[in-house]
């Protein structure tokens, strides 16, 4: 639904919530789409001033999924091939990289998604994916998750702190139809 008023708004509007980039990069990894989405994140700004530093922690981040979904279709050479060509060579986060290593060991899909704390590709994963991604992804070039949300919440709380005699204790139901007044 907030998908929906969302390309509504960018519609009425005329003012694009994210580059043509940054659509094609959140596809690409709700896809798993994972050579073409390392391309486009080429191409994306970082929120840090040294995104040198942060492209290969999403690349880990992304590998990792890659690998993880092929451990998953049971493509246990292919994991393996990318576990020692893609993931190693960036040299992020040791702790985790043994972690991984060791799920080729797995007996069962069950044991990988268990071990690796990871719900599979019909779960949840590429949104969470994308999720982690984005922390590292400058806000005006990628509109952030649940950002309308984010602002709702904001615009309710901005009603109650103008409220001169807003009780905090009392749970009421704020609405964005309508300013809030409590009485005297």
């Amino acid at each position: 639904m907030l998908h929906e008023a969302a390309e509504t708004l960018q519609l009425e509007s005329g003012i694009p919530l994210e580059s043509e980039i940054a659509g094609s990069f959140r596809t690409c990894i709700l896809q798993g789409q994972w050579q073409t989405s390392e391309t486009l994140l080429q191409k994306i700004p970082f929120i840090s001033s040294n995104p040198e530093s942060d492209l290969p922690k999403v690349q880990f981040l992304i590998r990792q999924q890659k690998y993880l979904e092929l451990l998953e279709q049971g493509e246990t050479m292919q994991a393996l091939h990318v576990l020692r060509s893609e993931i190693t060579p960036l040299g992020q986060n040791t702790e985790r990289l043994h972690q991984l290593t060791g799920l080729v060991l797995c007996s069962s899909v069950e044991d990988v998604k268990k071990q690796a704390q990871w719900d599979g590709i019909e779960g949840t994963s590429r949104e969470l994916l994308l999720e982690q991604v984005q922390a590292y992804i400058d806000p005006s070039a990628m509109l952030p998750n649940q950002r309308l949300m984010i602002l709702v919440d904001q615009a309710l709380e901005w009603q109650k702190r103008a409220c001169l005699y807003h009780n905090p204790s009392q749970d009421l139901e704020l609405s964005l139809f309508s300013d809030h007044i409590c009485d005297k």
